[in-house]
């Protein structure tokens, strides 16, 4: 056993040493000094990521590199960072990026070949369900927000209050005031959920095991990913709680595809089509006109339920964030939620939400001040040369600074760091599903984020949910402050206090 430990520990360094120790060359950014044996600085990224980048952008200009456990990773700050992320994949690739840092194919399968169909899915028909899938998220974010409030408070909080979708009963059925410890965990909680039932469908969500994988996915993985830099791809991709997520995915999903084809085969006249992405990609067929195996849409599906729960979670919490922590902000939100409602009543689809400006330009404002250290990220599969003559080498992994980018002072002036909204209202193009050289939250180019358009929805629609039905705001009425996370950015615990109100703004 203790040569055993001693042939891996030797592998280990050598293998730092031959990808560390190559020989620079010139106009390449420059490395950052500082830097730990062997870890290099991947002690200061994972326990402050933002302010370690933001010192590293202060002291070594726009573009510089980092050391990490095997291999260096060049940080762009600036924008430089367009003309990387635009390149095609055959120079500039987004795949073998995200797999050399998140062992994507070896956690999930290899869901970037054959040509990455459920992305283009997504981006298309995934997005033209929406108002289908609203209808449904609507009546289950309300179920959540109630269980949560009653878990989490130990006491219920609307007993009998809803009745359908907008029908109240008596208001003295409710109470008059709630609170949620962690503004992070009931958005985990309401996002997880509604996002597991939107593309796994109702039928499958009712699987307790299932769902729970739906909540806890992101969290094992992104945990077994920050352990998988020192371990093989059979070793990590065998961890228990990736193992456990996966059977449940196996277990349920397989057999679901196998019935609704049964059923769109033999019984077509009794086969109710269900509004969800599992059907979509049930139906889905290869160039050459095959059916996608069941398992690997077991396994697509677990990667976009990954995908879509991790980033629309951090997103939203900072979102609701600044809704419940900037009194000027909400009462203005407020209000325009009560002018919608006179005109078009309590209508959610993706045109209504999309119909309320502010609500729209708060999203992107939250999302451009508090976001991953570093989201986008690409593999120079070829020699690069920048127009300003910056040299990347070949197999030099790039990632890019979401913060010193959609915070940059040549695209936001002197209010770079001004938490301001209403920036955004001046732009009819500036929505928070765009994506652009000054905002690359979603990423850009070829990869951008093809599931922005669902997730931005549902931003808007908790956020709706709750200012209409709830009066909603930190118990120190200031914004929870926010610390950083291995590469995302959380808010410490606040308490929020959310007292429901008699009957929605109207």
């Amino acid at each position: 056993m203790s040569l055993l430990v001693s042939v891996f520990g030797f592998a280990i360094v050598a293998f730092v040493a031959v990808r560390l120790t190559r020989r620079r060359s010139a106009n390449e950014p420059p490395v950052v000094g500082g830097n730990w044996p062997i870890l290099g600085h991947a002690v200061y990224l994972a326990l402050h990521p933002s302010e370690f980048i933001a010192k590293c952008r202060e002291e070594y200009g726009d573009i510089f590199t980092l050391a990490t456990p095997g291999r260096y990773i060049t940080i762009i700050c600036s924008d430089k960072a367009r003309e990387i992320i635009r390149l095609p994949d055959r120079k500039s690739s987004f795949h073998h990026a995200t797999d050399e840092l998140m062992r994507v194919n070896s956690l999930f399968g290899n869901i970037f070949e054959p040509g990455s169909y459920h992305f283009p899915l997504i981006r298309t028909r995934l997005t033209a369900m929406i108002d289908e899938l609203n209808l449904v998220m609507n009546r289950e974010m309300r179920r959540i927000i109630a269980r949560f409030l009653e878990q989490h408070a130990g006491k219920s909080c609307i007993p009998g209050a809803i009745v359908g979708q907008d029908s109240y009963t008596d208001s003295a059925h409710c109470l008059d005031h709630d609170s949620i410890p962690d503004i992070r965990a009931f958005v985990e909680a309401v996002i997880s959920e509604t996002v597991g039932i939107a593309l796994v469908g109702e039928q499958c969500a009712k699987d307790s095991a299932l769902l729970d994988s739906c909540r806890h996915l992101a969290h094992d993985f992104t945990t077994v990913m920050s352990a998988s830099e020192f371990l093989p791809s059979f070793i990590a991709k065998r961890a228990p709680a990736i193992m456990r997520h996966r059977n449940n995915f196996f277990r349920v999903i397989i057999p679901e595809v196998l019935r609704r084809r049964e059923m769109m085969d033999n019984l077509p006249e009794q086969f109710k089509r269900p509004a969800d992405f599992l059907q979509v990609l049930v139906e889905s067929r290869s160039k050459d006109g095959d059916l996608r195996a069941p398992e690997d849409i077991a396994l697509r599906l677990m990667h976009s339920v990954f995908a879509s729960v991790h980033t629309t979670v951090m997103t939203c919490t900072q979102t609701l964030c600044d809704v419940v922590g900037r009194q000027t902000v909400r009462e203005r939100l407020e209000q325009e939620q009560i002018d919608y409602a006179k005109v078009n009543g309590s209508v959610t689809t993706r045109a209504a939400l999309d119909d309320m400006p502010f609500l729209d330009a708060v999203v992107r404002e939250s999302m451009r001040f508090s976001n991953l250290s570093f989201n986008v990220v690409r593999r120079a599969m070829t020699d690069i040369t920048l127009r300003d003559g910056t040299f990347i080498p070949e197999g030099r992994v790039c990632a890019v600074s979401a913060h010193g980018v959609n915070c940059d002072y040549k695209a936001y002036g002197e209010t770079h760091n001004a938490y301001l909204p209403e920036r955004h209202l001046e732009s009819p193009i500036a929505k928070a599903s765009s994506a652009g050289p000054a905002y690359v939250i979603f990423g850009g180019g070829s990869h951008v984020c093809p599931g922005r358009f669902f997730a931005i929805n549902q931003i808007k629609l908790l956020v709706s949910i709750l200012l209409r039905e709830y009066e909603i705001r930190t118990e120190s009425g200031k914004r929870p402050k926010n610390v950083s996370h291995l590469i995302d950015v959380v808010p410490l615990p606040e308490k929020v206090i959310m007292k429901r109100r008699a009957m929605p703004l109207a």
